[in-house]
This record gives C-alpha cells, sequence and structure tokens, in this order.
C-alpha cells in the first residue's frame, strides 16, 4: 500500500509565498525565476534522479529515469509537477534544487533515498544519500 505524504501547514504557506513572489515578479514585467527547494513534491525530475544514477555508477541512458514508470521521467508523480506549470505558464525559468526523499537538514538529520531491485541491475536494497534542505540552501546545485 502507497506511502501518502501529506503537506504541513508551513510548507503550504511556503509554496504561496514562492508562488505569490512569481506573480508580483512577472506583473511588474522582470524576468524571474521559480527557485524550488524541497523533496519529491518539488522534485523536477533531475534531483533523485541524478543523484540515484551518481551513486550507483550508472546512467539514466543505461537504465532509465529514476523512480521508475508509473512515475513521470524522473519526477515523483504521474507528469509535471505544481513548480513546472507554475513556471511555464509565467513564461519563467525553473531552477529546483529539490531532491526526492530529502529532509528538512536539522542537525543530526540524514537523507537517503532506497532504491530497489531490480532497477539498474540491483540485487539488494541500496541506499542513496541526498541533499538535505538545509544542505540545498546552503550550497544549490552542489549535489547535482
Amino acid at each position: 500500500m502507497p506511502v501518502v505524504e501529506r503537506s504541513s501547514a508551513t510548507e503550504i504557506l511556503i509554496r504561496r509565498v514562492l508562488l505569490v513572489g512569481v506573480v508580483v515578479s512577472h506583473a511588474y514585467g522582470t524576468t524571474a525565476s521559480l527557485v524550488a527547494f524541497g523533496d519529491s513534491y518539488s522534485d523536477d525530475g533531475h534531483g533523485a534522479n541524478n543523484a540515484v544514477h551518481a551513486a550507483l555508477g550508472t546512467t539514466q541512458a543505461a537504465s532509465g529515469y529514476f523512480p521508475m514508470a508509473p512515475y513521470a521521467q524522473g519526477r515523483f508523480s504521474n507528469g509535471p509537477i505544481y513548480l513546472e506549470i507554475a513556471a511555464a505558464s509565467l513564461s519563467n525559468v525553473l531552477n529546483s534544487y529539490a531532491t526526492g526523499a530529502a529532509v528538512t537538514g536539522a542537525p543530526g538529520s540524514a537523507s537517503v533515498l532506497p532504491v530497489y531491485p531490480p532497477y539498474a541491475g540491483l540485487t539488494s536494497v541500496k541506499t542513496v544519500p541526498v541533499p538535505s534542505g538545509l544542505q540545498q540552501v546552503l550550497c544549490p546545485g552542489c549535489e547535482r
């Protein structure tokens, strides 16, 4: 049975503030980019996908997207995420540093993503370290 993740009030507020910032920027005619940090809700298909391939020493061409179908092209959804749709509708660029399975980054926290067989020929579960939310903010793009 799939696990259903629920957004906290803080996460919802942050998403709304980011979206309002893009709308205001767009309204004043400035060129804007939407920058995202977070977990699977904001992973645009590059974060976890790239982390897994780097950790396994394989390529997307050889192993396909992670996560596999029914997920869409490395996203943890069945299609584009809300940030991709919002950025496209506002003619903005999306810069997403989000990675599926990331945690907030509180001291002592660890972000790991379990990868299950048979992906990329695995015979046992492998845990892949992913950047926490704090690491994404302090050094965006370092892990990608």
